[in-house]
């Protein structure tokens, strides 16, 4: 997603990256820019599935954050492409603390938005003594309420949208389309998994901010955008974030003595505004900045700014 925020940091080049085995056959992107020695902070992307852009880097002081942002398991330029088998949370959270290992940080900053920022929490409840503190936008809290909110919330404020997405599929199973498109996203045939990654790519760029955001159409037929947005957000819908058995607010005592610094869009139809709130009240000394006119995406200037902003707060840590 390309945008530009004049008051974001300068644009920056990675001076470290590379790959890293984490298992035989299964390698993660990771890269490093700004202070060599500065306070380490990795920055955790969304979907799952959308790797991370350029743009990420600037939210950070180069002159004062060692800046670790990496391409998840299956995602962008880590190998094997849009591969389910053993992706999982618990998987990506082993993945965080092999790279931090790899990197020889002893503690981090964790940052992140959507996706993003389950995966921040969960890694902190699992390696609260290795966190300093955190800063999400779009936080998600990964309980079935949220999962069924983005199939139906989303097919209440956007029937149009959907109802296109849904043309994928068989008239019999546009009522539920989650399982439909699953079980299509999980085939190795293009053919088939092909029309159903562009179709769930579309609807998610339609919904993400205050208005459509434009994509040419060349990108939403590129599997290696599309399909690992596409198969891993269903997978992980279909298998609860794989958090059904440590809910993310349930564990929250392990780490709100840390710093957290939240942002939120009023507007945001992906991941509603609750969570965030949810999250702030269960958090002594957290703070959280809501958008007026945000929506999801950081497209939006308001929504990047209070991000922006919690980021910097971390500096004074």
């Amino acid at each position: 997603m390309n945008y530009d925020h004049a008051f974001l940091y300068p644009p920056i080049e990675p001076s470290e990256s590379g790959h890293l085995e984490i298992e035989p056959g299964t390698t993660i992107y990771w890269e490093t820019c700004g202070n060599p020695k500065g306070r380490p902070v990795v920055y955790l992307h969304g979907g799952p599935g959308a790797g991370t852009n350029p743009v990420d880097r600037r939210y950070f002081d180069p002159d004062v954050f060692r800046i670790v942002l990496l391409h998840q398991r299956g995602a962008g330029l880590s190998r094997p492409l849009a591969e389910t088998k053993g992706n999982t949370t618990q998987a990506n959270i082993a993945d965080l603390e092999a790279l931090r290992e790899h990197l020889g940080i002893e503690r981090w900053f964790v940052t992140g938005g959507s996706w993003g920022s389950i995966l921040g929490l969960a890694y902190g409840e699992t390696h609260p003594d290795r966190c300093l503190g955190f800063a999400f936008r779009g936080v998600i809290l990964a309980r079935q309420k949220d999962i069924d909110w983005w199939w139906e919330g989303t097919r209440m404020l956007f029937p149009d949208h959907f109802d296109a997405m849904c043309a994928c599929l068989p008239e019999a199973e546009r009522d539920n389309p989650l399982h439909g498109l699953y079980a299509r996203l999980m085939d190795d045939d293009p053919v088939v998994h092909g029309p159903v990654s562009e179709a769930l790519a579309r609807f998610s760029f339609a919904t993400v901010a205050m208005h459509p955001i434009h994509v040419p159409t060349s990108k939403f037929k590129d599997p290696a955008f599309a399909l690992p947005l596409a198969r891993f957000f269903t997978h992980y819908c279909e298998n609860g974030f794989f958090l059904r058995d440590a809910p993310i607010l349930d564990n929250v005592h392990k780490i709100n003595h840390l710093p957290c610094h939240l942002a939120a869009g009023r507007y945001d139809v992906t991941t509603p505004v609750e969570s965030a709130w949810l999250l702030h009240r269960a958090w002594p000394g957290s703070t959280l900045k809501i958008a007026q006119r945000g929506a999801h995406a950081l497209v939006n200037a308001g929504l990047a700014r209070a991000f922006l902003e919690g980021i910097e707060k971390l500096k004074h840590v």
